[in-house]
């Protein structure tokens, strides 16, 4: 269900595949060194091939709290939107970092004028140790705060019932 916050944009959280999802950009999240390292940035490699991670890799460094827009290639989206979370793949996710990449994902959108942007949680419980409710207060606090005209319409897509719960939770209070 499609959530209006006090800010210009509408907050749609939805399980699902996100390289399927209908958007202008999907948000990858990625480190400054561009490398696809994420989950989805690996599922996106493998479906278009090594020139995607190249054009990322070419603009790197990408520090964090930057971003950089690429085609959307294998994906639907006219444009993949990455944003780094760390330095290194190895370096440890904090909630400061999930702040900044949603913030980067939420200027470039407007910057390059995408009506709809597409995103995962910024990062996964699993690999990080941070709880849903925590990821989900860190990018909804960003979407909140975010009052350029642009996107529009952000769906974030989790992949499974405690994350979109987590999301819905702070949707809920965020009125």
């Amino acid at each position: 269900m499609p959530r209006q916050l006090q800010s210009n944009v509408e907050i749609t959280i939805i399980q699902g595949d996100i390289v399927t999802t209908e958007a202008r950009a999907i948000v990858v999240p990625t480190t400054t060194t561009g490398a696809l390292t994420s989950n989805l940035g690996r599922t996106i490699k493998e479906m278009g091939g090594e020139k995607i991670e190249e054009e990322t890799m070419d603009a790197a460094p990408i520090a964090v709290g930057a971003a950089v827009v690429t085609a959307g290639g294998p994906t639907g989206a006219n444009a993949l939107i990455h944003v780094p979370l760390t330095i290194t793949p190895a370096d440890r996710i904090g909630i400061e970092g999930i702040r900044r990449a949603t913030r980067a994902a939420l200027l470039a959108s407007n910057i390059k004028n995408f009506r709809s942007v597409v995103m995962p949680p910024m990062c996964s419980t699993a690999e990080t140790g941070i709880p849903p409710l925590e990821i989900a207060r860190a990018m909804v606090d960003e979407f909140r705060a975010h009052k350029n005209s642009l996107p529009e319409e952000v769906i974030v897509v989790v992949p499974g019932p405690t994350m979109a719960d987590a999301f819905d939770k702070i949707l809920s209070n965020s009125k």
